[in-house]
């Protein structure tokens, strides 16, 4: 059973809607602060502020509002209403006609093992792309097929790449800003120490792997899904999975940004990124998948100097571990 997590601050938008129609009740979406009441109306349920609140009281009252982090309250909802696979997006991605998820988490692609950085988007495209999150000293890095060999691998996380408006960051924006269609291939699946981000844009995570959903919450807005996808690549590594990047099944018609604001808002990671692999690298984890919850909070902890309060964030985490573990 896959649940769809959207977290929104507008009303309900072409791509809630379409999602809707999807997912129907498997589809939630997460209010804050900032999101307006719904007309009577409207078919489409939102997890709103009372109904976080009563749901998950000692999670909820830790979790700070106004932040991209309440998107959490989404992945507990999912868990406990009995998801096995949680699909997250945002609500200016909008599916295409013939949207499809991979239900299976042992994948045939194209296995990458590079042991460095790598720019996924140069395997899908020859424009001059990159992801948001990718060290900047890799920006011009090509996948040549040469590095490339088909093999089966199990994958927990499966992350398609968005067609027109593609995740990118504010310097790309800032200088090229030209949207980018995708061309279809077959999965491309990163081996151990190949480092990719990837964000909340549209991820399918399985269940045995829910615990590395945690988004941190004192980390800048922009950092957030990046610094959590950095971590959870090393804890699926130590558990002998992958990230795996698929063929896009959505385009983005993307709200409007401030790119010299969101440039600022990614500072951080342009100047700590490769700081925090070298640091998760070095991080002693267990192997084995019962310990997973134990390696998550050793990773966040390790990196705790690049939060804004890493006390405050380890609380946090932990609650958010508590709240898996009951579910």
């Amino acid at each position: 059973m896959t649940y769809c997590v959207i977290t929104s601050i507008q009303k309900p938008t072409i791509a809630v809607r379409k999602f809707n129609k999807l997912f129907g009740k498997k589809l939630i979406v997460v209010s804050d602060l900032k999101t307006p009441h719904l007309n009577k109306n409207e078919k489409i349920d939102y997890f709103d502020l009372k109904s976080q609140k009563e749901s998950f009281p000692k999670f909820n009252k830790l979790l700070p509002y106004n932040n991209y982090s309440r998107k959490n309250l989404g992945y507990l909802l999912a868990i406990k209403n009995g998801a096995d696979k949680i699909f997250e997006t945002d609500d200016d991605n909008i599916p295409y006609a013939n949207f499809r998820l991979n239900e299976n988490s042992l994948i045939k692609g194209n296995f990458l093992n590079k042991n460095s950085w790598t720019n996924i988007y140069s395997y899908f495209t020859k424009e001059k792309i990159w992801p948001r999150g990718l060290s900047l000293y890799h920006t011009k890095s090509k996948i040549s097929k040469f590095e490339l060999k088909e093999k089966e691998k199990r994958s927990y996380i499966n992350q398609y790449v968005v067609n027109k408006d593609p995740d990118v960051d504010a310097i790309y924006r800032l200088i090229l800003d030209k949207h980018v269609y995708f061309n279809k291939r077959i999965p491309l699946i990163l081996g151990k120490k190949t480092v990719s981000p990837f964000n909340s844009q549209s991820t399918l995570w399985f269940k045995k792997i829910f615990p590395l959903l945690y988004l941190p919450s004192y980390s800048s807005f922009r950092t957030c899904d990046i610094w959590r996808s950095l971590v959870a690549q090393v804890c699926l590594w130590k558990i002998n999975s992958h990230v795996t990047f698929f063929s896009p099944n959505s385009y983005q018609i993307r709200n409007p940004h401030d790119y010299l604001k969101d440039f600022i808002d990614e500072i951080p990671g342009f100047v700590n990124n490769d700081k925090i692999v070298n640091k998760l690298l070095r991080c002693d984890l267990s192997s084995d998948i019962k310990d997973l919850q134990n390696n998550l909070l050793k990773c966040w902890k390790s990196i705790g100097s690049f939060l804004s309060n890493p006390d405050k964030e380890l609380k946090l985490c932990y609650a958010f571990l508590n709240e898996v573990s009951k579910l």
